[in-house]
């Protein structure tokens, strides 16, 4: 992808639409953020670019990028000098509908320097955790989103003990772990959300200097709403299928025509179910976009055919009309009509209104 190499780092989101994924990167020498959309289809080529980086060559290549947990935040840490010094460490906005990162804020210290090596964010977004070339880690506070509380907000965190240039991930376990350049691995338990973390090694793990930067946890299923049973003479029905988490509508027939499969499926993309296509029995219908699905079963039974026996018809003069809506002889809609009349009838029917008209006697 692209013709550029880049800095140290590479980090992934989820799309709002919460199955897409966002990736994003630096190009060395360069102010831009290249945000590429990886889809179930393969990679989108063309990057959503973001001129909003400190440009970075050489050694200060070497740093971490990462995203909040909610896919709001965005963070680059690298090292550098005077007079960039405080922008070592950077927090964005980030718009997961667009991929556009915005609004920066440098927050280190112009007068020292920081040495960042790898970054993370807490899970509940609150907190930016960095490892640094001087073998500390240090926290900020983001919560205010704005530049000199934050940047005022940074601690060490006490107790650490590793070597310079570490990297930084959350496991699935919900610990923050610290790679110990030939050493053994560092672990952080306790409350990363309030910056109270204690310091252990697990013992017989041994790590270089990285730890796999992205973890990407289990995030939304589909979940298809159930219906029916139905009568093999009804109406075809639209399905819907929302995301369990957010709530949205996850059918996307633009992108993903085919996502509805099954009997009685006569539109793929829009979910359309017809009964009388599907036949009587049980039908097993699945939605599936990407790797994750949901499936229903729709019962379809014979129905006969309703009695439309008129009953109680009153006897008519010559010239009188008659609303037929007080003889509703079924449930289900229906349609009046005139199918047999005498010889010089001139009676009419208008919509549920018949008409004599001076007509012929006889039966109609």
């Amino acid at each position: 992808l692209g013709t550029y190499r880049t800095t140290e780092g590479i980090a992934a989101t989820r799309h709002a639409n919460g199955v897409d994924i966002w990736l994003t990167v630096q190009a060395s020498g360069s102010i831009n953020f290249y945000t590429y959309l990886i889809t179930c289809s393969g990679v989108v080529s063309t990057p959503v670019i973001s001129a909003l980086a400190t440009s970075k060559t050489g050694d200060q290549e070497r740093g971490g990028l990462a995203f909040s947990w909610d896919s709001k935040y965005f963070a680059a840490a690298h090292p550098d000098y005077y007079p960039n010094s405080e922008k070592e460490v950077t927090v964005y906005k980030f718009d997961n509908k667009t991929g556009i990162i915005s609004d920066p804020h440098h927050l280190s210290n112009s007068g020292t320097v920081e040495n960042p090596y790898d970054v993370t964010f807490s899970t509940d977004n609150s907190k930016l955790y960095l490892s640094t070339g001087f073998g500390t880690l240090n926290c900020y506070d983001i919560s205010s989103w704005n530049t000199a509380t934050m940047a005022a907000s940074m601690k060490t965190i006490a107790g650490v003990s590793t070597g310079s240039h570490s990297a930084l991930e959350i496991g699935g376990d919900g610990n923050l772990y610290i790679a110990n350049p030939y050493g053994p691995l560092g672990k952080l338990s306790g409350n990363m959300n309030m910056g109270s973390l204690t310091f252990s090694t697990v013992a017989g793990a041994i790590t270089a200097r990285g730890l796999p930067t992205m973890y990407l946890p289990p995030f939304e299923e589909p979940d298809i709403d159930e219906v029916g049973p139905y009568c093999t003479t009804d109406a075809p029905v639209n399905l819907n299928t929302k995301w369990i988490c957010s709530g949205l509508d996850a059918e996307d027939a633009v992108k993903y025509p085919d996502s509805y499969t099954g009997t009685g499926i006569t539109d793929k993309g829009n979910g359309i179910f017809d009964p009388k296509v599907a036949g009587e029995g049980t039908h097993m219908i699945i939605f599936k976009r990407c790797n994750v699905d949901d499936t229903i079963y729709i019962k379809i039974k014979p129905c006969d055919c309703p009695d439309t026996t008129i009953k109680d018809m009153p006897p008519l003069c010559a010239f009188d009309s008659l609303d037929l809506k007080k003889y509703v002889v079924t449930k289900e809609a229906g349609t009046w009509s005139i199918v047999k009349t005498p010889v010089g009838s001139t009676a009419t029917l208008n919509g549920t209104v018949f008409h004599a008209n001076n007509s012929a006697p006889g039966k109609y």
